[in-house]
């Protein structure tokens, strides 16, 4: 959906620059894309808050209100995503190690990563490329997170 939404807001993009004089070409494509997006992205920070959750009590630094909410802060958000994503990966694998025997789904690099090449998202043209990498990276930390949570996933008490 992710994919999908950039796709639709680019080509709209697009023919609003190649169609000037027919400006509800590539609007239609914009508004079907951006709700397509806003939904990705909520979907990723529900998938992000259920990681936190699945966490044992007592064994977390961050709760996950805090997890995903202190990300709404301008500014405090350039800080807070290092420890939304890569303490975030920390915390599963030292959890993850002491409940099952293996390996942790979620990656620290590429956590750390996807905070770095956020940062880069602001400087000019080196963003464009750093925000295409980026979308790579999410898809595959938001998998990386599901297959978290189907690991760790607690049978509800009846």
């Amino acid at each position: 959906m992710l994919w999908l939404g950039w796709w639709l807001i680019a080509s709209g993009i697009a023919l609003f620059a190649l169609f000037a004089d027919r400006e509800d070409a590539g609007g239609i494509l914009v508004l079907v894309g951006a709700p397509l997006l806003i939904i990705a992205y909520v979907y990723q920070l529900v998938v992000r808050f259920r990681c936190w959750a699945a966490l044992p009590p007592g064994g977390t630094t961050v709760t996950p209100g805090k997890a995903v909410g202190f990300l709404f802060i301008p500014i405090f958000n350039m800080y807070w995503q290092f420890i939304a994503y890569a303490r975030l990966a920390t915390e599963a694998r030292a959890s993850f190690q002491v409940v099952q025997a293996g390996d942790c789904p979620i990656s620290r690099p590429l956590s750390i990563a996807y905070c770095i090449l956020n940062l880069l998202a602001f400087i000019p043209y080196l963003g464009l490329v750093a925000t295409f990498v980026n979308q790579i990276i999410l898809t595959v930390l938001v998998h990386q997170w599901s297959a978290f949570l189907r690991v760790t996933a607690r049978p509800s008490p009846r």
